[in-house]
């Protein structure tokens, strides 16, 4: 009866190892913060503050309201629900909104929202943050103030570089001059918090390359005398590479 019941036990709590519960409203919060979201969106509900992006206040209801996307001549409707929010993170330049209120009323928002990847963005981070965007409307529409979830505990990490040859980027921004593919020596490679990284290439005056997820592996470059280039961080997604992004005059529009 003894050994039945200790299996009986073990059975019912070895699914439980290794994991938590967490407040995902919170968790969110956290997001939001870390990920530099509060640069662009304001969360208040009277707050006309002049951002890149639209404020977030009273955007997900519980009842999903309509949202007007798209370029001037080829606008259309969605409901701003769940799915609609997923892919204006992950893919934040396929579906751009219309300004709501404020002197850019009725005009599209730019594309200037770096694309999430679940490299730079993990999924559950992407769902706490959906959690914390739900609370911020009025009561009536508003998500709950608390979800538990649950999720795995991470592995203590003993050294930040588990990667031969990986730079990591943490809190500051990093900048190194190292030889890659597609740009010259006089290239400055810049890794940025939010997991975004870019290539300023002096000789072509341009950014040359754009991609979100790991910065950059030195290791070739480090062995066999430095002759191999040296290439782009782990798990990484590159947007535009070896084209160069080159800024308007305000004058000439050229």
């Amino acid at each position: 009866m003894k050994s039945f019941l200790v299996l009986s036990f073990l059975a019912f709590a070895l699914p439980a190892f290794g994991q938590e519960q967490f407040d995902a409203v919170a968790h969110g919060k956290e997001v939001f913060s870390s990920m530099g979201c509060v640069e662009c969106h304001v969360v208040e509900k009277d707050d006309n503050s002049m951002k890149t992006g639209p404020n977030l206040f009273g955007l997900f209801l519980t009842e999903a309201r309509i949202r007007e996307i798209g370029p001037e001549g080829a606008r259309k409707t969605v409901k701003a629900d769940k799915a609609y929010f997923m892919n204006s993170v992950r893919q934040s330049w396929d579906e751009l909104a219309v300004a709501e209120r404020g002197p850019t009323k009725g005009t599209t928002y730019l594309q200037v929202m770096p694309q999430y990847g679940a490299e730079i963005l993990p999924d559950q981070d992407l769902e706490s943050l959906w959690h914390y965007l739900r609370t911020l409307t009025d009561k009536n529409q508003a998500g709950p103030a608390k979800v538990l979830l649950t999720r795995k505990k991470k592995a203590i990490i003993a050294n930040l570089i588990d990667v031969p040859g990986e730079i990591p980027v943490t809190t500051r921004a990093r900048v190194f001059r190292a030889p890659l593919a597609g740009s010259s020596g006089r290239a400055l490679h810049v890794g940025l918090p939010n997991g975004m990284s870019y290539t300023f290439d002096a000789r072509m005056l341009s950014v040359r390359r754009i991609w979100s997820g790991g910065f950059l592996n030195l290791r070739e470059e480090r062995s066999g005398r430095g002759k191999r280039p040296s290439r782009v961080g782990r798990n990484a997604v590159v947007f535009l590479e070896n084209e160069p992004v080159l800024a308007r005059s305000p004058r000439t529009g050229k």
